[in-house]
């Protein structure tokens, strides 16, 4: 890193909202892969025009727990939700598939990831549900990936969403913005103050987070069926956003360590969708937190797994 944009990061850090909105000091925002990448995605929203505001790390709540969305940008056009791929390689993936795909090492690496798109999908159908009476307001999404990264072959259809790498994001977003209409303030101020508290999680759910990640990074699996603690079964629907939750987890890991980590193996993939717990192979029950159901291992306290539905 040159000293000149050494400065400007520290510079933009230290008039930034990061730390008090999440809590992540200086180390930890450039320290970590994944931090960095989106820290340096809110850089070039900065600068853009219009009155705007952000929100870092915001953990909203769905049904069945939550979702993290890594940066949203508050503008007077319409809601951002920038989700950040810290990837190096080559990236290959359509809108409509389940997993993209990216290669390293001149070809002899191959790592498969969660469908972008589809994750922030998810992200906006939560900001549309949490507020109900801004139907009105338009929401995209935006796709980030690294400058270290090539896009060799990524599609999309839709007019919402936006996969660009982040030296190409200041001159799309101000394309995207010309002319477009404009918010009042005040409904810009309330979606602003009613996320702020959603920036921090206690220090409980931070260390079941963690554990889940060290969880997916070490997985063992067994066939074990995915059981209520009354001992019925859960329904499908359940072993699939158990699954998907899980995978985008493993994304998030992933791209922490994105140029070492393997691919994981189809057998891993199938066993996960049975409800396996990564760390132990005993069974995942659902139980119920002060946020809502959540999914954990049958084995605690001596396994500490958990993610949420």
């Amino acid at each position: 890193m040159g000293i000149i944009r050494f400065i400007d990061d520290i510079a933009s850090y230290v008039t930034s909202d990061i730390k008090t909105q999440t809590g992540k000091g200086f180390l930890q925002t450039f320290m970590n892969s994944g931090n960095y990448g989106e820290f340096q995605s809110y850089k070039y929203l900065f600068m853009t025009p219009g009155k705007r505001e952000f929100i870092h790390n915001c953990y909203l709540p769905i049904e069945n727990g939550f979702t993290e969305i890594d940066l949203l940008l508050i503008h007077e056009t319409g809601l951002y939700v920038v989700e950040s791929k810290n990837y190096s390689g080559w990236i290959f993936g359509d809108e409509k598939q389940k997993e993209w795909t990216q290669i390293l090492a001149g070809g002899k690496q191959k790592n498969r990831f969660f469908n972008p798109v589809w994750q922030n999908a998810g992200h906006i159908k939560a900001l549309r549900e949490y507020f109900r009476e801004y139907q009105d307001i338009p929401m995209f999404s935006l796709i980030v990936f690294s400058e270290r990264c090539e896009l060799k072959k990524v599609t999309f259809h839709s007019e919402e969403v936006f996969i660009i790498k982040r030296n190409q994001l200041k001159s799309v977003f101000k394309k995207q913005i010309k002319g477009k209409t404009t918010f009042p303030v005040e409904m810009m101020t309330d979606i602003y103050q009613r996320l702020l508290p959603l920036c921090k999680r206690d220090e409980e759910e931070k260390l079941q987070h963690i554990d889940r990640i060290n969880d997916l990074k070490h997985p063992t699996l067994s066939a074990v069926a995915l059981e209520e603690p009354a001992g019925s079964v859960i329904e499908n629907d359940n072993h699939t956003a158990a699954y998907e939750a899980i995978k985008i987890e493993a994304d998030k890991a992933n791209e922490n360590n994105c140029d070492t980590m393997p691919e994981a193996t189809d057998d891993q993939r199938d066993k996960a969708t049975l409800g396996l717990c990564p760390r132990c192979g005993a069974s995942l029950v659902e139980r119920k937190g002060k946020n809502g159901p959540f999914i954990g291992c049958s084995g605690f306290p001596k396994c500490r797994f958990t993610t949420h539905l």
